[in-house]
């Protein structure tokens, strides 16, 4: 039915309703009739000087340009000759038409890549004066666009920000619509940041607040839905996400019709979560629906339906289909260059499942190229992007594996090599985008198989060639794979004070540092806080993370120096590491890869790397001795579980290990293995024949991060130890060993003060007992000291390792501190001590993230500047610890390497200790990880033997000139 057209007397009213009419054609999908009136409008226009009428016809004809017809120039064309007519009739029109053009011309150059003008425009819009309830509308908008915009770009945190300050504003337009689409962008920019389980408690509060039958809240409704499927998807939860994206798909329906371009979004959705649960057919079904969508016949949305429906044909080995979709997805070339990446990758991946493996290194070859020239052309999220740039390479580099495999060049190697190189390469740029530690962290999974593969195929290339250049590569990979987070922390801490960064700058990071610490802290207990309190918290803290990552975005711009240090790639080689190394010292470092160790053995004058084998039953057999060495009330034997990892790890290297001395880097689950308590035997008691008899064992995340600051030869000059003992007022004591005491419970600790008194008689400095125990002391002087010492409890939260703590007294007097020192307190610290031991329970434990190592409290004293520490694996004994620990700094003070005072702590305690406490238990928890080098002088006997020797050598010169002069005389 055609719309009538009312009477009107002048042209003016005529334009006023012939636009009335578009807006309710675009409401009702008519865009043909749209278009005629459009039309009608423009010669009307002619004829007239109707100057509002000329800035909506602008807004309409922006509208069609950009929605209906995809003619981005001509939208961007109207929109600017709308602002032209703005600035020349000022009077005529409403202010609040300049941020709805600057929102559509903002629009537009964020779909054209073109992102520092969007963000202008955008900004320009925010920054809008007038607050009429028009502005107000277009405020928003540009406040939801800002939010898109730093999503597709990955900048979660301003995503975020931008979300909420969204609902803010929505909250104060007081429309039930706005703040729904509000809160379900907070849901996006929760999911963009992978807080799924975030995302979906926020749209279960929001669904439980509106009626979910209400037509007025269908359009926001059904992408609410959307969300939630979304982030069950990422949870796993395949059945309830389809659940979802039904409902979803149902709510279109209903609003919009069949088939209608909105349905896009849930059919995509259920294509996907069907794939992922392997519901292959179900999936395919899916994604046909989408190429009967009403779309545009250049949109590139059926483009993603065709190749997705190739690839499931792959998956069946339906390669016949799936060779008709990648032929029909090729059409598309011509209208959406970016389609060529996804397709060559599809084939690719076809002919590797088939086995043509030239076929597939040629269009894994030609995806490659397509990807970097959509990356230098588009401005995708960074990361996403990253990890498809970084796949493909990866993807390739083991395609010329499997070449290599079946003609045995050379030539296949290096291809394969430089491919993985290529990678790496990726990987250091990129890693220079990240801002926050948590993001670097989330980057580490994008690591593995470059790093993995480079070792593997630089060692092959070294056993077929010989080239020393080969296995400098292999180790190159291997330091990089390891705890790169915590090693360029390190050296951006060192580099900041040889910035020229002003001090002014530097202070604001600190207390921008020091305030999303307190906002932090704030939120550990929730339980206890309003919902409103919870908001307020979170706004300021994100706030403050945001502010941080610009400033450092800022330092990158400004000051060259600092900004060099993201970009570091000049790592020791290995003739490097061997000057480094005392001479009685060896390094291991291990690099898991499947089925494969590769062990690189580093000592002062020779170098080796040995590949061996590993049983599938690694993960179980370290759990085993792990559990076994850190309870009694295990029944399985420590020996038989410390014999087989001493068999698979250590046995094969035997020949090599020729200094007391050993430096372990681990990977992957050997960081669980206390290596010092594997068995050459699989005795007990005084029976078994521990490596800590035959070797001083520390531990190291990387060879480059320890000697970072490393100087063998320099004695540190900073004295003193900084210690404190926990008690909670208790001060009650047994007479008899209580071996339920331990340094993860609430009770009063009396052998941590006991701990510390024995240290005071060893060595100077302040030690804490009691109330003055408390967190604020340590605070205020833990950068003054050479030591610090902490017995106190340890609290591991295994599923936040930021929420892992130390307990100090529980001051009632300081309203600043709360008396517990956790990890993310420690990150915004600047600690400058040589050693930090942490005598509490598991002080070595938590999450062990890829390529970073465990998540402990001990690095976190690392990453604060501690360079070296003495940690405990499991809870600690509160009766026992005294003794061990009084042994260490009594070896230390005599001049011993860290290690060395650690073994033959351990050897004295075994040597004196009751047949009923020589299990590992009571004495086996403490390690040492990173600086190993001695920190004091000790008793220098060779010094008193040349001060004998020159006393002696002046006597005797003394005595033949005495003896000299008498001849003479007598002559």
């Amino acid at each position: 039915m055609k719309i009538e057209l009312p009477k009107a007397q002048t042209d003016s009213a005529r334009i006023r309703i012939l636009l009335d009419l578009v807006n309710k054609c675009y409401t009702l999908n008519r865009q043909t009739e749209s278009t005629d009136y459009l039309n009608k409008v423009e010669k009307l226009l002619k004829s007239t000087d109707y100057s509002d009428g000329m800035v909506r016809f602008c807004s309409s004809k922006f509208r069609y340009e950009f929605t209906i017809a995809n003619q981005w120039d001509s939208a961007l064309f109207f929109a600017h000759k709308g602002l032209a007519t703005l600035e020349k009739y000022p009077e005529k029109s409403h202010p609040s038409w300049y941020p709805t053009f600057w929102v559509g011309i903002g629009l537009i150059h964020k779909n054209l890549q073109e992102h520092d003008s969007a963000f202008k425009y955008y900004n320009k819009v925010v920054e809008w004066p007038n607050k009429d309830i028009y502005s107000m509308y277009r405020i928003n908008n540009a406040l939801v666009n800002l939010k898109n915009l730093h999503i597709k770009l990955g900048n979660k945190r301003a995503a975020l920000k931008y979300a909420n300050k969204c609902l803010e504003s929505a909250k104060n337009i007081d429309d039930p619509t706005t703040i729904l689409g509000a809160y379900d962008g907070l849901a996006k920019a929760y999911y963009s940041a992978g807080m799924y389980e975030k995302s979906m408690n926020l749209i279960d509060q929001v669904m439980n607040e509106y009626r979910l039958d209400s037509l007025a809240y269908a359009s926001k409704i059904h992408s609410l839905y959307g969300d939630r499927g979304n982030c069950l998807v990422m949870m796993q939860d395949y059945a309830n996400a389809i659940e979802n994206f039904k409902v979803e798909l149902r709510y279109i329906k209903n609003v919009f019709g069949e088939l209608h371009p909105q349905s896009y979004r849930p059919l995509n959705s259920l294509a996907g979560a069907y794939r992922r649960a392997n519901v292959l057919d179900s999936a395919s079904n899916y994604f046909k629906k989408i190429l009967s969508i009403r779309f545009d016949p250049n949109d590139k949305r059926k483009l993603s339906a065709i190749v997705n429906l190739g690839r499931i044909a792959v998956a069946k080995k339906d390669y016949k289909t799936a060779e008709k979709y990648f032929k029909k997805a090729k059409e598309f070339e011509s209208k959406d260059p970016s389609a060529l990446s996804s397709i060559q990758s599809a084939l690719a991946q076809m002919y590797t499942q088939t086995g043509a493996i030239d076929k597939a290194i040629h269009h894994g070859k030609l995806s490659i190229i397509q990807n970097r020239e959509d990356s230098v052309r588009m401005g995708f999220n960074k990361l996403a992007k990253a990890w498809s740039n970084i796949s493909q390479l990866d993807k390739l580099a083991s395609l010329y594996e499997i070449k290599y495999e079946r003609d045995s060049q050379t030539e296949s190697l290096s291809d394969a090599m430089n491919y993985y190189s290529l990678a790496d390469s990726l990987l250091t740029d990129l890693r220079s985008t990240i801002t926050s530690q948590d993001d670097e962290i989330d980057f580490n999974t994008l690591f593995e198989s470059t790093y993995t593969g480079g070792i593997r195929v630089a060692h092959r290339l070294y056993q077929k060639t010989r080239e020393p250049y080969y296995i400098e590569q292999a180790f190159f990979f291997a330091e990089k794979s390891k705890s790169s987070v915590l090693f360029n922390s390190l050296l951006r801490r060192e580099k900041m004070s040889f910035s020229g960064i002003p001090d002014s700058l530097i202070a604001l990071e600190q207390s921008l540092k020091s305030s999303i610490l307190f906002y932090k802290n704030k939120l550990i207990n929730k339980a206890i806080l309003t919902s409103e309190k919870i908001q307020k918290y979170e706004s300021k803290l994100l706030n403050h993370q945001t502010k941080l990552e610009e400033l450092i975005l800022n330092f990158r711009e400004k000051y060259p120096e600092y900004y060099n240090t993201f970009h570091h790639d000049e790592f020791l080689s290995i003739t490097g590491v061997q000057g480094k190394l005392g001479k009685n010292e060896t390094a291991l470092e291990f690099s898991i890869d499947g089925d494969s160790l590769f062990t690189f053995i580093v000592s002062s004058k020779d170098f080796k790397v040995l590949k061996t084998g590993i049983p599938s039953e690694l993960d179980s057999i370290v759990s085993l001795h792990k559990n076994s060495l850190s309870s009694l009330k295990e029944t399985f034997n420590h020996s038989i579980y410390g014999g087989k990892l001493y068999e698979i790890l250590i046995a094969p290297l035997k020949g090599h290990l020729n200094t007391e001395e050993l430096v372990i880097i681990p990977d992957g689950i050997l960081w669980h293995v206390n290596f010092e308590l594997l068995q050459s035997n699989f005795g007990e008691g005084s029976q078994a024949k521990y490596m800590l008899y035959d070797h001083a064992i520390s531990y190291a995340n990387s060879l480059n991060q320890l000697f970072l600051h490393n100087d063998k030869d320099d004695y540190y000059v900073k004295e003193g130890v900084l210690a404190f003992s926990y008690s909670n007022g208790d001060l009650t004591r047994g007479q008899a060993i209580d071996l339920e005491r331990l340094r993860d419970a609430d009770s009063e600790l009396p052998g941590t003060s006991k701990e510390i008194r024995e240290i005071a008689n060893l060595m100077p400095g302040s030690y804490y007992y009691g109330e003055a125990a408390d967190e604020k002391n340590f605070k205020e002087q833990s950068a003054d000291y050479a030591i610090l010492h902490l017995a106190l409890h340890g609290e591991i939260d295994n599923e936040d390792p930021n929420k892992s703590r130390l307990r100090f007294f529980e001051s009632k007097t300081d309203t600043l501190e709360d008396n517990y020192l956790h990890v993310y307190e420690l990150y915004e610290m600047d600690l400058d001590a040589k050693l930090a031991v942490l005598s509490a329970c598991n002080t070595g434990i938590g999450q062990l993230e890829k390529g970073e190592g465990i998540m402990s409290l001990g690095r976190a004293f690392q990453y604060a500047g501690a360079e070296s520490l003495l940690i405990s694996n499991w809870p600690l004994v509160d009766e026992m610890a005294p003794g061990l620990v009084k042994e260490f700094y009594k070896n230390l003070k005599e001049g011993m390497s860290k290690s060395e005072a650690l073994r033959q702590a351990k050897i004295t305690y075994l040597e004196f200790s009751n047949s009923s406490f020589s299990h590992p238990y009571f004495w086996g928890a403490f390690v040492v990880i990173g600086d190993n080098s001695p920190m004091f002088k000790g008793r220098s006997y060779s010094g008193i033997f040349v001060l004998v020797l020159v006393t002696f050598s002046l006597f005797v010169f003394l005595f033949l000139i005495y003896k000299l002069k008498k001849t003479r005389k007598l002559n």
